[in-house]
């Protein structure tokens, strides 16, 4: 007799709503342990949500490479890549070395990119990134952008999250330039700045208090929420995207440019605003955080022009959506009860009675329609937000839908007087 193996209870899901507590527990233990370090932990989370990397410079001694670790450390489940990076490290340093015995074999020249290299890495930590030479970087920039590595002989997916790059300066020549253009997020870190954290700091340091975080996150969690930032999952009304092009391109201008991949990809941003506060829609609030991928964190001059840029072209925004809103719905509604109010035209109701209806019916069923007709008319204009919301649209509509409310009621008596006569 055959043994049945009992069925093994499906494991179910967490909720999005038990992922964004986990996260949201995960950065304010990060926050806990770095004094001064709330904005660069934000715009760090906004990063990890959307999957996109981001760029540490200071000075030496700014905690630059805890903070990253401690980033890292507490993400479970996932596998890092850590390197410190140097003027003569080749490729081969991040991708691995080539496959000597295929090499020999076939006369192919493979990289062996499954033994410790940021092709199979979940997340990297890039110390000292300025330091690399031109060429390195330039491999980098598939990898960092695509998450692909392609050589003529092999193509290969890399599974990458998020990297974290950090550097004491910033060389300036055309390679740097194309790789800080794939790293959205870049954060000027400087020294603690107010005297109650340093005294904290200090107390933390003679308490032998290590610079660490135990707040943690597993993988899979963080996936899920990244997910639901790159799916459908998080509505993006279309209203926002004549103010989100408006923001970009007054950027662009006045600025700085911006290029069309920065400005597809910090859409992401947005929509992980709205994940990271435990909602499904973004609302105006969420475009200020477009600052994380404009500016330098922490450049203060940099950062209130961006400021400006932004509340400029969010301002009245949410009365500004209602309107549009309402607009739309009055469009819909126009057409509809115009399609409707056709049937109640004085030659279809004559129609109908001289093709052998009662009267008395025909007029029930009109009474009966022009009451219907009423009621949808009552409903849209008792929303709060039918007012007119400030748009000489949505009350030229208003002023439509009374017309037509004021056609049903002229063709209802017309028909009672043609009814009398018809009689």
């Amino acid at each position: 007799m055959a043994i049945r193996r009992a069925k093994k209870p499906a494991q179910k899901t967490p909720s999005l709503a038990k992922d964004v507590e986990s996260f949201q527990k995960y950065v304010t233990g990060l926050k806990s342990a770095f004094l001064d370090r709330d904005r660069e932990i934000d715009a760090i989370a906004i990063a990890l949500l959307s999957r996109h990397h981001v760029y540490l410079e200071g000075a030496p001694g700014t905690a630059k490479s805890a903070l990253a670790r401690a980033v890292f450390k507490g993400i479970k489940g996932s596998k890092l890549f850590e390197t410190a990076c140097t003027k003569r490290m080749t490729d081969e340093y991040f991708i691995g070395g080539i496959d000597m015995k295929k090499f020999r074999e076939e006369g192919i020249t493979r990289h062996v990119t499954d033994q410790d290299t940021i092709v199979g890495a979940d997340f990297a930590f890039l110390d000292e990134f300025g330091d690399l030479n031109p060429l390195t970087m330039r491999v980098l920039l598939e990898v960092l952008n695509e998450r692909t590595f392609t050589r003529p002989w092999q193509h290969e997916q890399c599974r990458l999250h998020t990297a974290i790059l950090t550097a004491n300066y910033r060389q300036e020549h055309e390679m740097t330039e194309a790789v800080y253009d794939r790293v959205l997020v870049r954060i000027d870190v400087k020294d603690i700045g107010s005297d109650s954290d340093r005294v904290k700091m200090f107390e933390r340091t003679l308490a032998h208090k290590p610079l660490t975080s135990d707040a943690t996150i597993t993988l899979d969690c963080l996936n899920r929420l990244a997910d639901a930032v790159s799916d459908s999952t998080v509505s993006f009304e279309p209203d926002y995207l004549p103010v989100y092009s408006s923001i970009i391109g007054e950027y662009s201008r006045d600025h700085g440019r911006v290029s069309d991949r920065r400005a597809n990809q910090l859409l992401s941003f947005v929509k992980a605003k709205a994940i990271l506060e435990g909602r499904t829609e973004v609302v105006p609030d969420d475009l200020s955080v477009l600052k994380y991928g404009l500016t330098v964190l922490n450049s203060a001059e940099h950062e209130a022009k961006v400021d400006m840029v932004i509340g400029r072209n969010t301002e009245d925004l949410e009365t500004r959506l209602k309107a549009s809103k309402a607009c739309r719905e009055a469009l819909v509604l126009q057409d509809r009860l115009e399609k409707k109010a056709m049937s109640l035209y004085m030659e279809n109701l004559i129609t109908e009675v001289a093709e052998g209806r009662s009267p008395r019916s025909v007029l029930k069923k009109a009474v009966a329609f022009t009451q219907e007709l009423y009621g949808e008319l009552e409903k849209f204009k008792s929303r709060e937000r039918f007012t007119g919301g400030g748009s000489p649209a949505v009350y030229a509509l208003e002023q439509q839908l009374l017309r037509i409310e004021a056609d049903i009621t002229d063709m209802l008596d017309k028909f009672l007087v043609a009814l009398d006569l018809y009689v």
